[in-house]
């Protein structure tokens, strides 16, 4: 059947346009539209996001795919790319190589690409398309309440932790951050390649969403701040969502991560998870007890542009809070 290709305009358009294929492949659109304004019109580089569709000559909505905005250090450049978020194929145009297609419309801009959180039929499909997969590329996960988590796995029946908040009194240095400053935007590890990260987009993604909540927290010493972390709780698993520290405080970020773990103790749960394919912070997490895991959020990259083939991966600073596999 032959298809259009076309360039929806977030701002101006009518999302009603794109809610049936929703319906069509997640069952109902009632995510989409609780967080469609927060998403894309609310976020702060949201004259960026770019939308690609493909419509039947009919006219009806064949499959879509979204690059939201960000920026990435590289040394002292920085550079603009785009996160793979809400693609899809409406269940009657399955079988036609669409989302390549649309993959690679959006990758003609020649920015990098990052997409994360797939399923392993699509990160087989971005690999025949070219996105090179990063490694390490698993999760990390700590056991918080060992005792309760092996009574579920014998029972059946999840037991949660008591709630205690005396584990936190190690870490009075740390203080709940209502919002993010510009004071939190200097705050960038050493990494070969790191997302920028200013205020706005900070308070946008862990402080404003209407879905999700987030505990985030800072440290400081000396009257600044010296690291941050992010957490967000679900059932009995909690994940830490985001994590920056100043590489010059030599106790860093070893007692960020410890802080984040008695954080998510206090608070109930049983296990902690961590993403990120930087060895260096994967050794620490493996000092505090933190093992691999076999399932991945699949990231990976695309770029006609040979600098980001030459990155060395391994010694880049991404955590499972950049892109979109957390709010989806």
């Amino acid at each position: 059947m032959s298809l259009n290709f076309k360039i929806f305009d977030h701002v101006n358009d009518d999302p009603e346009k794109l809610f049936p294929l929703y319906d069509k492949v997640y069952g109902d659109s009632e995510a989409i539209r609780q967080r469609w304004h927060w998403e894309f019109i609310q976020h702060p580089r949201s004259d960026r996001y770019r939308f690609f569709l493909a419509e039947s000559t009919t006219g009806e909505l064949a499959g879509m795919t979204v690059r939201m905005p960000l920026d990435v250090w590289v040394g002292d450049e920085v550079f603009p790319a785009f996160f793979a978020t809400n693609s899809m194929v409406n269940p009657s145009f399955r079988g036609q190589d669409l989302i390549c297609r649309l993959y690679m419309r959006a990758a003609e801009d020649g920015a990098l690409h990052l997409s994360k959180g797939t399923t392993a039929p699509m990160i087989r499909q971005l690999q025949k398309m070219g996105y090179n997969v990063v490694e390490p590329n698993n999760y990390m996960a700590c056991l918080l309440a060992p005792w309760a988590w092996m009574w579920g796995r014998i029972t059946g029946r999840a037991v949660k932790p008591k709630v205690s908040l005396r584990v936190l009194r190690a870490f009075s240095d740390y203080s709940a951050i209502e919002r993010f400053t510009a004071e939190f935007e200097e705050i960038m590890p050493k990494a070969a390649a790191v997302v920028e990260k200013t205020a706005d987009e900070l308070n946008w993604r862990y402080i404003d969403p209407p879905h999700r909540r987030y505990y985030c927290y800072a440290r400081r010493s000396n009257g600044r701040i010296v690291s941050w972390c992010a957490i967000r709780c679900e059932g009995y698993n909690a994940m830490l969502a985001d994590l920056r520290w100043r590489s010059e405080e030599k106790d860093e970020p070893v007692r960020t991560i410890r802080f984040a773990k008695a954080l998510a103790r206090s608070l109930g749960m049983v296990k902690l998870t961590c993403w990120t394919p930087n060895v260096d912070l994967r050794r620490v997490l493996a000092r505090e007890f933190f093992v691999q895991r076999k399932e991945s959020p699949g990231f990976s990259f695309f770029s006609h542009d040979q600098r980001w083939h030459n990155i060395c991966w391994r010694d880049a600073h991404f955590v499972h809070g950049d892109g979109d596999a957390e709010y989806l």
